[in-house]
């Protein structure tokens, strides 16, 4: 599945030319968050990227005053535009999706039934007592039915969360080729803590006279990462678990002896096993195993991932970076200054699967110099990879072996703030060159076909942020632009937010950025959000306006290569644009969130035009979540009943006019050539979409869908969108 293949820079692309507070020390993990998480679906307004420019923005934006002023443009009246939902789901306490067998993306929706434990008059605990979860396959035909009871120990306080393992499998836990489902159960044992639970259940087991379902397999830990290496429909996943503890023997009445509390310190240790599929009598069999004490933990040993798995030519690989030494110095209590060790080195091991030995092994180690630049405030440096673009940051030459984008991030505690600068470093451990350095932050831009991968790193000097377009194949700077455009016709700077991508345009492509300060018109009292259109050469191009009506206090706009395509939205010539403005009641001090879609104004259209806007619900509650895909737009809604908050979905079919955009490869007239088995169009990039909008494959002038599942694919090339069945 793409999510967990390592992305590859090519071989070329690697070459180019006081004291510390005890606030420092690491604060350890939350194992009731080491649960995997899905990938493939986020919150369009809230996902890693948009809280990477939102934290931008907050830098771009301190000691400003607010964005935005104290009736939106009439709908648009194409007789064919269809704003209701194509499906609803409503009054889940879970839902989600799920990485299924053959590549696909399946879903899940359960009910939870809780028991109130009154503990006082100003607080009620929601205890879970039972589930039922209902498994969706991508056509979102129902699969099956998982449901039980939730038991505790003697020992045990309370069951505190259910959540279920974004992943399906069927030959994994078993070998009975039944769908399988993992259920983590978070429990509080007494009188404190936090226990894991990992229950596994098979769909179409014979179920207990109340309709329960025995779990086949239980584990006393949560799965924390999953590598599917699956080919050609053969399932082959690898899960790991990552857990914590400390065997030092210190007991809280020793702490005040002396040298006691830095052997507690250095009995706390992380230890990660990964675990190959069950073998016939449905034991997991572990195929890798690493501990090491918390302080050689890597990075800041707090917000870094412990291991990454991936898949290279066709091996599951595990990388497992860590200090050679411990990263303090030793200290004795938790009121004193704590010091970085130094000499020190990163070590990067990388393992690979031996498949004759059916354990993974270490293929090649990589040692790295941890260096503290000598300048004043800077107390602390801390090196890790996984930080800039997760698994990305390891990258194969032709030699076979990798290279790493290394993160150094140095701490400054006059500030308590972080100055990040990124470096690539060779297999030997020896610094290749730097790719950027004291970045304020960064994020990637859209990738388009027949133009190289791009970075926006941030940056401040005595002047303001420039933003720094860095092309990642050569590591050269293409364009530094200042965050203040100046305009022919003013001297005074406009300036943009860090809300941007690049969008292709004709023969080339342009970069779409947010504007600072919206357009107010103080006659109709209303805001226009803007969108500058810069050249490759940093020149604007155009302007963009967007009708977001008034009393705004906060507008956010999503803005992807995908979205800001023309057709996506909406078939035809006028660019759309989808944001999130948190719009205040006129009659009291209260706000919503509303979800707008909109046309920018045209010559057609003066005020712009409204496609969709969806704001609080009486049925469904507030706005919650937003996913864009391909072929649909997901609207997730939140809703308080009895105190517990219940989830609701809506499905919205884009574009929103999709019988102009939209043929059906049975009835209508293909912009390209199908002859069932091969989509061809000389010369045109082509990309064919599963129903639930996971790209599935890709390639220019012709994609063969031999061997794809039964079912309806979405095809897009040449900026046209049509349907194909495979039978």
């Amino acid at each position: 599945m793409n999510k967990f293949t390592l992305t590859l820079l090519s071989a070329a692309t690697l070459l180019c030319g006081t004291g510390v507070s005890h606030a420092l020390a690491p604060k350890g993990f939350d194992i009731s968050k080491m649960i995997y998480k899905a990938k493939n679906g986020s919150d369009a307004f809230k996902s890693e990227r948009m809280k990477r420019i939102e934290s931008t923005n907050a830098l771009l934006e301190a000691g400003k005053p607010s964005r935005f002023a104290s009736t939106l443009a009439a709908p648009a009246d194409d007789s064919d535009i269809v704003t209701t939902p194509s499906q609803e789901f409503g009054n889940r306490d879970l839902w989600g999706e799920m990485d299924a067998p053959n590549g696909e993306t399946w879903f899940y929706s359960g009910k939870i039934e809780y028991k109130k434990n009154v503990v006082n008059e100003y607080f009620t605990e929601m205890l879970p007592q039972s589930f039922s979860i209902e498994i969706f396959d991508q056509d979102m035909n129902l699969v099956g039915t998982i449901s039980d009871k939730l038991e505790i120990k003697a020992d045990e306080a309370r069951v505190r969360a259910v959540e279920v393992l974004p992943v399906i499998s069927r030959n994994y836990f078993n070998t009975d080729d039944k769908v399988e489902v993992a259920v983590a159960v978070t429990v509080n044992p007494l009188p404190w803590g936090i226990r894991p639970y990992t229950y596994i259940y098979s769909i179409g087991n014979p179920k207990d006279s109340e309709g329960n379902d025995e779990p086949i397999q239980v584990y006393n830990h949560f799965i924390s990462d999953v590598l599917d290496a699956s080919t050609d429909g053969n399932e082959n996943l690898f899960m790991t678990v990552v857990s914590e503890g400390n065997d030092s023997g210190v007991t809280e009445e020793d702490l005040g002896q002396e040298g006691a509390y830095w052997k507690y310190q250095l009995g706390n240790y992380m230890k990660a096993v990964t675990y190959a599929k069950a073998d016939a009598n449905g034991q997991l069999k572990p195929v890798f195993e690493k501990r090491i004490t918390y302080y050689q933990y890597q990075g800041d040993q707090q917000d870094t991932p412990p291991l990454m798995s991936y898949v290279h030519n066709g091996k599951p690989c595990i990388v497992f970076p860590h200090y050679e030494e411990l990263f303090y110095n030793k200290f004795d209590s938790m009121d004193e200054d704590i010091t970085q060790r130094l000499p020190n080195k990163l070590v990067i091991e990388i393992y690979e699967l031996d498949e004759a030995a059916g354990q993974f092994k270490l293929a090649q180690t990589t040692k790295i110099d941890v260096v503290r630049p000598e300048i004043d405030g800077i107390i602390a440096s801390y090196y890790g990879i996984g930080l800039f673009s997760y698994t990305g940051d390891v990258a194969y030459g032709d030699d076979g072996l990798a290279s790493f984008i290394v993160t150094r991030s140095d701490y400054m505690a006059s500030s308590d703030s972080f100055a990040n600068s990124y470096f690539i470093y060779n297999a030997d451990g020896t610094l290749r060159c730097p790719l950027f350095e004291n970045a304020a932050s960064h994020q990637r831009l859209s990738d388009i076909e027949g133009f190289d991968p791009m970075e926006m790193f941030a940056e401040l000097d005595a002047q303001g942020y420039w933003f720094n377009f860095v092309n990642m194949r050569t590591f050269q700077t293409e364009l530094r632009l200042f965050q203040g455009l100046i305009d022919e016709d003013s001297d005074d700077p406009d300036y943009m937010m860090a809300n941007m991508d690049r969008i292709k345009v004709g023969d080339t492509f342009m970069y779409a950025v947010e504007m600072r300060v919206p357009e107010y018109d103080d006659i109709e009292d209303t805001n226009f959000m803007r969108v500058a259109w810069i050249t490759r050469e940093g020149k604007l191009d155009h302007m963009d306006y967007i009708n977001i009506g008034n009393l705004v206090n906060y507008a956010s706009l999503y803005m992807t290569n995908m979205t800001l395509d023309e057709n996506y939205f909406h078939k035809g010539p006028e660019r759309e644009y989808m944001m999130l403005i948190k719009r205040a009641n006129a009659d009291d001090a209260s706000s919503e969130e509303q979800l707008l879609v909109a046309q920018a104004t045209s010559e057609n259209y003066p005020a712009g035009r409204e496609l969709l806007l969806l704001g609080p619900d009486p049925e469904y509650g507030v706005l919650d979540f937003i996913q864009p895909y391909p072929t649909y737009l997901s609207v997730h809604y939140k809703k308080t009943v009895d105190g517990l908050d219940k989830a609701y979905t809506r499905y919205y079919d884009m574009p929103l006019n999709k019988t102009a955009g939209i043929v059906d490869a049975v009835a209508g007239e293909l912009p390209f050539a199908f002859d069932g088995t091969n989509v061809t169009l000389d010369g045109a990039f082509i990309e064919v979409y599963n129903l639930q909008g996971i790209r599935v494959a890709a390639a220019t002038g012709s994609v063969s869908l031999q061997g794809m599942t039964h079912g309806v694919y979405m095809v897009r090339a040449a900026g046209h969108t049509a349907k194909v069945a495979v039978k």
